[in-house]
């Protein structure tokens, strides 16, 4: 008996998800200017989703430099198989705990960016075989997560800071309110502060601090810091375990 002769093999049918023809197609643009231009960004959740789709899009080893174009501020993100492995801004890598801890961090640095430029620094950069690294999924979840329990404590303690002091002064957005003396008093702090300290860039993450400075019997200087946003309280020595056990309960909150 003979056996069937065997059919003629055909084109193998394309598998590819949307995402990974969309990584392919990616690949292929480098050799067309992809990178090296400008990308006007309409919004800050525009500019930060550029940066996340970038992650995804990237399949081989890459180093890529992204660059703020109306606030200067520019980080380099090591990407390989769509995950990012590093991130790192002018002074260094940047230390992240999770994929959320990423997405803020980047949308924090690149608030008011205007547009983002994103350029190829190195190619097949050697990596720690046990780098830590968080997947585009995981950064695309996150961007989704809501941050309301979060914002919700830090807002619930800075009312409860602020109904505890004489007077207050918010450094980021210059508000203040209290006896004119004593918010003259946070303004010098506040002018000494910045003359004597390292500038951070948005991207170095600024972990949460409370510090107590007893400025005379009657004046305690409370100073809070909660990631971009910092604030001066003037308040009473005697209220110091007041103010500790309000901090406590915001680290402790989930």
């Amino acid at each position: 008996m003979i056996a069937p002769r065997p059919k003629k093999p055909q084109d193998a049918p394309v598998t590819a998800d949307g995402t990974e023809l969309a990584a392919l197609r990616k690949l292929a643009a480098e050799s067309r200017g992809a990178y090296g231009t400008w990308r006007p960004v309409a919004s800050d959740a525009e500019a930060l989703d550029a940066i996340v789709t970038e992650v995804g899009e990237v399949l081989l080893a890459r180093r890529i430099r992204v660059t703020a174009q109306d606030t200067g501020i520019a980080v380099e993100m090591t990407v390989s198989n769509r995950h990012l492995v590093t991130l790192a801004g002018p002074q260094g890598q940047v230390q992240v705990q999770d994929a959320g801890d990423v997405v803020r961090t980047l949308r924090e640095g690149f608030t008011g960016a205007g547009a983002l430029k994103f350029e190829i620094t190195e190619r097949a950069p050697m990596m720690s075989q046990t780098a830590r690294s968080w997947p585009h999924d995981a950064l695309r979840q996150a961007m989704q997560a809501p941050d309301s329990a979060r914002d919700g404590a830090q807002a619930t303690l800075i009312r409860e800071l602020q109904a505890m002091a004489d007077a207050w002064l918010d450094l980021q957005t210059q508000q203040s309110s209290g006896a004119a003396e004593r918010v003259s008093l946070l303004t010098k702090h506040a002018n000494a502060l910045a003359e004597h300290r390292t500038d951070a860039t948005p991207l170095q993450r600024v972990h949460p601090r409370l510090s107590l400075v007893p400025i005379s019997e009657a004046f305690l200087l409370v100073d809070v810091c909660l990631g971009q946003q910092r604030l001066l309280l003037s308040g009473d020595p005697q209220s110091r375990a007041d103010y500790i056990a309000q901090w406590r309960g915001y680290c402790s909150a989930p």
